[in-house]
């Protein structure tokens, strides 16, 4: 059964990272001190606040044993609590203590493609202002609207 932390933290006492892993660790992870040898669970590391082990999880890039987290080696990710790192697919790559893996050459081809689609919806503005312009500087003569009605009179 975990012991219920009864006393008030404060903040000058310990770090503002403390704070934060004990707010978010009372609920799910916290151990008596006699417990403090005992490993927290896989994807988790041991941190003693006072007299509490509170067990947070292992940062994005890193896996965790229950006794510490490691970072990843390139070529492998993983998210936050990981209990290992996970190998890239076959044509993406993580340089190591990644969350995720990337494919190097998508990042460019998809700016690429989006220059060339922004190139294109401004060649056929360009167009449209061009007719448009066009249509505005002809002129006829009265009766006449278009060149072949022009002709039939």
């Amino acid at each position: 059964m975990p012991l219920l932390l009864q006393s008030t933290i404060i903040a000058t006492d310990i770090d503002a990272f403390a704070v934060a892993v004990v707010a978010a660790s009372l609920a799910d992870a916290q151990k008596k001190v006699d417990d403090v040898a005992a490993a927290c669970d896989a994807g988790r590391y041991g941190v003693m606040v006072g007299n509490f082990k509170v067990c947070p999880l292992c940062a994005s890039g890193t896996s965790g044993d229950g006794y510490g987290c490691t970072s990843c080696d390139a070529g492998t990710a993983a998210d936050v609590g990981a209990t290992s790192c996970s190998d890239c697919v076959a044509g993406s790559y993580a340089q190591g203590g990644e969350w995720a893996c990337a494919c190097p050459g998508c990042v460019l081809a998809a700016c690429l493609l989006l220059l060339l689609l922004l190139l294109l919806l401004l060649l056929l503005l360009l167009l449209l202002l061009l007719l448009l312009l066009n249509r505005a500087t002809q002129h006829f003569p009265p009766g006449c609207c278009s060149p072949c009605s022009c002709r039939e009179l």
